[in-house]
């Protein structure tokens, strides 16, 4: 069976929403192939029984065979059992293949190992967890952004490629990525700091200098000054945890609550994700044009081609 034909029988309304806003990863579901469960797929178990023992405690809830005071008490205590995890499917990108733990796996689960061939990504990229990839595309199919396949893979170059640079090049990836959305929606602000303050975010960073400067100042313009004056200068390795965070996390949310300076933030990152490839891409390989990036990212993967463009 095929990963299409899975999707389409146990989850058929499920589909036709995949089918609308992300078609080609839809049409490539065909070409994955479902092969039975293994016991050695189980890679990360721990205390599986955890997980076994709620369902069974569900289906007892459900059935009405328990009061709700008895789930609730008997729910807490499983939970005080400690750390669990369970493997529920595994993707092999090479191969085209996923594998399931149950018959008819949750339609979520299904759709994180077909993201993973599709985009031929790990989970460090592509896990909700992490704010990866995934994010973007339940965003999608939820209506709550228009994006297609195309922008969630220059997303996950985009976050690849600072996750790899070197930290001296960190402000320069900033100033582009913040130039790009400046550009985008016509702000003031080009700085990522100056921006999350300006939708009322101070994060947490590290200074080489301007501490005072910093926690006394809340105009975005005047601390986006005080940047290029250099009189407050934040430290690189800080600077990048600001950046990831504030193309997943923040970016995210606020397309995902709708709140009105991270969503048009987003909207302006994602509209120049491409020309921001574009322009990272020079600054590391001025002979390097964005089809010949993406032929290394087909060739090899979104991460690797990330690694081998920042360690030229």
């Amino acid at each position: 069976m095929d990963l299409l034909e899975l999707m389409t029988e146990y989850y058929p309304q499920e589909s036709e929403i995949v089918k609308e806003k992300l078609p080609e990863m839809y049409k490539f579901a065909k070409e994955v192939q479902v092969i039975p469960w293994q016991k050695e797929f189980e890679i990360a178990d721990k205390n599986p029984e955890v997980f076994e023992n709620l369902r069974v405690l569900e289906m007892l809830y459900d059935s009405k065979m328990i009061s709700e005071e008895d789930y609730k008490r008997e729910r807490e205590r499983i939970l005080r059992g400690g750390y669990a995890s369970i493997t529920m499917g595994v993707a092999f990108i090479e191969d085209k293949q996923v594998s399931f733990r149950e018959k008819i796996p949750g339609i979520n689960v299904i759709l994180h190992e077909l993201g993973h061939i599709y985009f031929r990504v790990s989970d460090l990229v592509w896990n909700a967890m992490y704010g990866g990839g995934e994010v973007l595309m339940h965003l999608a199919l939820a209506n709550k952004i228009g994006i297609p396949e195309k922008q969630i893979r220059e997303y996950m170059s985009i976050y690849s490629i600072i996750r790899s640079a070197p930290l001296e090049k960190i402000e320069e990836i900033e100033r582009i990525i913040g130039e790009n959305i400046q550009k985008q929606i016509d702000i003031d602000l080009n700085r990522i700091l100056p921006m999350t303050i300006m939708a009322g975010t101070l994060p947490t960073i590290r200074l080489e200098k301007g501490e005072e400067l910093l926690y006394t100042e809340w105009d975005p313009v005047k601390i986006q000054q005080l940047l290029e004056e250099k009189e407050i200068i934040i430290e690189p390795e800080s600077l990048k945890g600001l950046l990831l965070m504030f193309v997943s996390a923040y970016l995210q949310d606020g397309i995902r609550y709708n709140d009105p300076f991270y969503r048009t933030y987003a909207i302006g990152f994602y509209r120049t994700a491409e020309k921001t490839i574009e322009d990272i891409i020079k600054l590391f390989n001025p002979n390097m044009t964005i089809k010949e990036y993406k032929q290394l990212e087909d060739k090899t993967s979104i991460e690797e081609a990330a690694y081998i463009l920042t360690n030229q």
